[in-house]
């Protein structure tokens, strides 16, 4: 197989080297061909001149600029991190400012409200002061009123000791 793999990659590689001319044709569909013969059934033909390849020395600066790239690009994603980092801790410590502030504000309003009681753990409403027309709330009643169980009857009440 590998055999096989090597002598496709040659063939390719010497038709390649070897066509020094390339054509470009157009059939009477609109069908566009690249081929390195002169096509006979074709509409519109154009000669295409292939630029040659880049010597080592071009290849060689590719190559480094291509490795700059990737370590700049890398530097750039460490840096894109650790600024997200930064950012996540700074809105960390503002919602833990925000939080505490907001229970000071609490505390400071309970602090107030105990303050206007007379006493200690009274609500204001209504009926307080205890005024001589006050009287204590009824029970309320329950929600539901629980239905009656249905009486037994019949087979359902006594148990059928025959079984037994």
């Amino acid at each position: 197989m590998l055999k096989f793999v090597t002598v496709v990659l040659y063939g390719l590689a010497i038709s390649v080297a070897s066509a020094s001319s390339v054509y470009k044709s157009i059939d009477r569909y609109g069908n566009v061909t690249y081929s390195s013969e002169l096509p006979e059934s074709a509409v519109e033909v154009e000669q295409v001149t292939i630029p040659p390849p880049p010597s080592e020395e071009e290849q060689l600066k590719a190559l480094e600029r291509s490795r700059q790239l990737i370590e700049r690009s890398d530097d750039l994603v460490r840096q894109r991190m650790e600024l997200n980092l930064e950012l996540a801790k700074e809105k960390s410590r503002a919602r833990q400012a925000v939080e505490a502030r907001r229970a000071e504000e609490a505390r400071l309003e309970y602090d107030q409200q105990r303050q206007n009681y007379p006493l200690y753990g009274w609500t204001m409403h209504r009926s307080y002061p205890p005024s001589r027309h006050w009287r204590p709330m009824p029970p309320r009643p329950p929600a539901y009123l629980p239905r009656p169980k249905p009486r037994p009857s019949g087979k359902l009440y006594w148990p059928d000791l025959g079984r037994y």
